[in-house]
């Protein structure tokens, strides 16, 4: 029984501390009446000498029936223009991953996600995240509320 509650432990602290890694979690969203809301998450892992491990961000959004309407459009086709976006501007390789799913008749979401610590500096250059090469934990988090963003 000692051994078990010592194991409990022992597994309650990785669980808590995440193995070492410190992580980020900032979120933004915004309702258009017309277009209907959008919602931002972005997730950021550090690696233990601070740098940006890995970072995902899903963003979700919601139609109104005015804008599917007014475009003529649904989210079927929204859906489609979203993963022509994965296909044509995101690179899918194992170090990145661009998702787009249906989340219901008026919702969709788009996740993407960058493992910057197997990516090559010309991968992340490529991308547009170079300002990710040397942030760290405290500089995200000022450039995302900067922007609006709420962070824990």
């Amino acid at each position: 029984m000692k051994k078990i509650s010592v194991l409990f432990v022992l597994v309650l602290c990785v669980v808590l501390t995440g193995c070492g890694k410190k992580k980020l979690l900032c979120s933004y969203s915004s309702t258009d009446s017309y277009r209907g809301s959008d919602s931002i998450l972005a997730k950021f892992t550090f690696k233990k000498d601070g740098k940006i491990d890995r970072y995902i961000v899903n963003e979700k959004v919601e139609f109104t029936d005015k804008y599917l309407k007014d475009t003529n459009s649904s989210v079927d086709d929204q859906l489609k223009a979203a993963e022509e976006y994965c296909k044509n501007s995101i690179p899918k390789t194992d170090k990145i991953k661009c998702n787009a799913v249906k989340n219901s008749n008026k919702a969709l979401s788009v996740i993407i996600e960058y493992n910057l610590s197997d990516m090559t500096k010309e991968d992340i250059q490529k991308l547009n995240l170079s300002d990710y090469l040397e942030s760290k934990y405290d500089d995200v988090k000022k450039q995302y509320e900067g922007q609006g963003f709420t962070c824990k």
